[in-house]
């Protein structure tokens, strides 16, 4: 009998490690974009606050692209400015900031996902030059996307959400 309630709880104790481990670590739980209907509703939401990031960035003219810890070209601002970036791309849900995307376009970076493969990014880009190759759902089309290439969907006449994967 003893045998038995010995096994028990050890039984016990390690079902309980391993759910600690679990909500301690996110051990099991895989990063994802967000759905293509989850970008274009935030866009729908928060578009003054984009534009407002857009305004700030392009009246910044000597940066090329800038997120919460670096910028380039490098200490084209002053902290204070950078703070006030910080703060859009928290609230714009922007986890690789923005930056420039050809002759006019603006590239704002919504999530950056590393696996061993490589790198992948999702975000909007406003008014891009030659949006090639367009998907009606990026969603679908992100496991077929040749790596270095990047894939649009047009949400209006100048707003589109992309897609990246690269090495």
């Amino acid at each position: 009998m003893m045998q038995w309630i010995t096994r028990l709880l050890m039984v016990a104790a390690l079902l309980l490690a391993v759910w600690l481990f679990v909500r301690m670590s996110d051990g099991f739980t895989v990063k994802r974009h967000r759905t293509d209907q989850q970008l274009i509703t935030s866009l729908t939401e928060q578009q003054s606050g984009f534009m407002q990031l857009m305004a700030m960035f392009r009246q910044d003219g000597q940066l090329f692209s800038i997120n919460s810890q670096f910028m380039d070209p490098d200490k084209a601002i002053d902290k204070v400015r950078w703070q006030q970036y910080r703060q859009h791309f928290t609230q714009l849900s922007l986890e690789g900031g923005i930056r420039t995307w050809g002759a006019h376009g603006v590239m704002f970076v919504s999530s950056v996902i590393s696996t061993p493969n490589g790198i992948s990014t999702k975000g909007y880009v406003y008014r891009p030059h030659n949006p090639l190759p367009r998907y009606t759902h990026l969603d679908r089309a992100l496991s077929g996307l040749p790596y270095n290439t990047v894939g649009y969907r047009k949400i209006d006449e100048d707003w589109y959400l992309f897609y990246l994967k690269y090495y």
